[in-house]
């Protein structure tokens, strides 16, 4: 992918992100990303006086092994929303699964009804996630973005997540930030394959434009600093 600064002989080349958690490059850039996502989600609905906690499930100690949990978790948590939006109303929610030491699942979240520990406990068990629950209000959403960077770093660190398997899940309503326009002032032109982009990297550098290297996650900002400077 390459960003060129129209009147400028300036390049910014970079790898459009795959977006895949097992790339080490593109799995640090969606926990940051998804921190975003969740933190705007949570300010939105508070901004609309829409009560928000922090919800922890955790799998049965004893009854399921390790793989089993997250067997589970796939049918229990469909199952366990649909007991909440009947309980409480309207749901939106944020979560996130993280593996235990033991390799059991937990989940870590932020849901958008207010019911008690109760609820969550007996729905839970009932479901299959297990017994343990606690939920606590949500006091603003900076420690919404705090807590899902948290818990996604713990997942990054935790190998052995089955293929294709969700890392995060939100509702659908769930507030979305608007698209980012591209840049006024800058073109931009994929080129497939490294054979393509080398020879139009080679076909720059003849031409006479300073190539600047970036990475799929940083190239937004390292425009917005080339446009500051060529406006002074």
């Amino acid at each position: 992918m390459a960003a060129m600064k129209t009147g400028t002989k300036v390049v910014i080349l970079y790898r459009p992100r795959c977006g895949c958690w097992k790339c080490p490059a593109c799995a640090e850039f969606n926990k940051w990303q998804w921190g975003k996502r969740a933190t705007y989600g949570a300010l939105a609905l508070l901004d609309n006086g829409t009560p928000l906690s922090f919800l922890t499930l955790t799998s049965h100690p004893r009854a399921w092994s390790a793989a089993k949990t997250l067997e589970i978790f796939q049918k229990a948590w469909p199952s366990l929303r649909k007991r909440a939006t009947r309980a409480g109303g309207k749901f939106e929610y944020f979560i996130v699964p993280e593996k235990h030491e033991n390799g059991r699942l937990h989940l870590h979240g932020i849901v958008s009804v207010a019911l008690p520990v109760r609820f969550w406990k007996d729905s839970a068990a009932s479901v299959g996630l297990g017994y343990q629950a606690d939920a606590r209000p949500v006091a603003d959403a900076y420690d919404v973005a705090r807590y899902t960077t948290k818990h996604l770093q713990k997942q990054l660190e935790t190998q052995g997540w089955p293929p294709n398997f969700r890392r995060v899940r939100r509702s659908r309503n769930w507030p979305k930030e608007p698209p980012q326009e591209p840049r006024a002032g800058w073109e931009y032109e994929v080129f497939l394959g490294e054979r393509n982009a080398e020879k139009a990297r080679t076909q720059m550098v003849l031409d006479g434009y300073t190539i600047i290297e970036a990475s799929g996650g940083n190239a937004w900002e390292v425009q917005a600093c080339i446009d500051q400077v060529t406006q002074i």
